[in-house]
């Protein structure tokens, strides 16, 4: 489990940053960016977990180029995750990339859910309904990924975009149904 960690009231925050305050960063750099990371384990202060947890800290400073005036600006981001991955099965660097990672499936998932998955329509106004759509039009995208990305070959893949996937596989499921009774 990975969770991003920054609502300043909860107790496991508070801890971690008082400790983060007494121990020395280890500095890392990577494409261009100044990190420092700090990595904490045995905290027991989180009321939803029944066993102590560990807490990974990433301040990361980079320069970036502003596109209206192209001034060099420095961008700081401070990220902080919480997770149950023991150090000697995770890396600091390892939950660091997981951590930034998650933003990118996500932001992937929901933008193809939308654009190809028709995933912003509601087909049923029912709070029921709507969930069970949902989740059933999730569980075709991940199959549907799962078949892409481990039972196709390279090849074909490098030659075929999803879609194209997508409507053969379409095309040959409608090709061998038998034709509707009360169609044309």
């Amino acid at each position: 489990m990975l969770a991003v960690l920054k609502d300043d009231r909860r107790d496991l925050l508070q801890d971690a940053r008082a400790l983060f305050a007494q121990t020395s960063p280890v500095v890392h750099q990577h494409n261009k960016v100044d990190q420092q990371w700090w990595d904490l384990s045995g905290f027991a202060t989180w009321p939803q977990c029944n066993y102590p947890v560990r807490v990974v800290r990433s301040y990361e400073t980079r320069e970036v180029r502003r596109q209206l005036d192209k001034q060099i600006e420095q961008k700081i981001s401070d990220w902080t995750w919480v997770t149950t991955l023991e150090q000697k099965r995770a890396s600091t660097g390892a939950v660091v990339q997981m951590g930034h990672h998650r933003w990118t499936i996500e932001n992937q998932g929901f933008n193809e859910a939308v654009t190809r998955w028709h995933g912003d329509h509601v087909y049923r106004h029912q709070a029921g309904a709507m969930l069970a759509l949902w989740l059933w039009m999730l569980v075709a995208m991940n199959l549907f990924a799962a078949f892409y990305r481990r039972n196709l070959k390279p090849q074909l893949r490098a030659a075929s975009t999803t879609l194209q996937i997508a409507r053969q596989i379409m095309a040959e499921l409608l090709a061998g149904l038998p034709p509707h009774p009360a169609g044309p």
